[in-house]
């Protein structure tokens, strides 16, 4: 376990932090860690990026790979609400 000491945190935001801890339950060091979880995340093992950042990554032009993208057209007529 590391120790952190926060230093010049300003009395506003200290007193937040006391109000969350108690209504989470927790000590305010607790409170202090559990906002640090989250904050830097769990490691999932998981690749978090987004469907189209996955597929430039394997299709993109840097692999060799240039798409043609057609023309974004109308299929049909939109419908009338008469």
């Amino acid at each position: 376990m590391t120790n952190i000491t926060i230093r010049k945190l300003d009395g506003d935001a200290e007193d937040r932090l006391r109000a969350r801890a108690a209504s989470n339950g927790r000590s305010v060091e607790e409170e202090a860690c559990a906002i640090l979880r989250d904050a830097v995340g769990e490691p999932t093992g998981q690749d978090t990026r987004d469907v189209a950042s996955i597929f430039r990554s394997f299709f993109g032009p840097t692999n060799g790979v240039e798409l043609d993208i057609p023309p974004r057209c109308t299929s049909r007529e939109p419908p009338t609400f008469d």
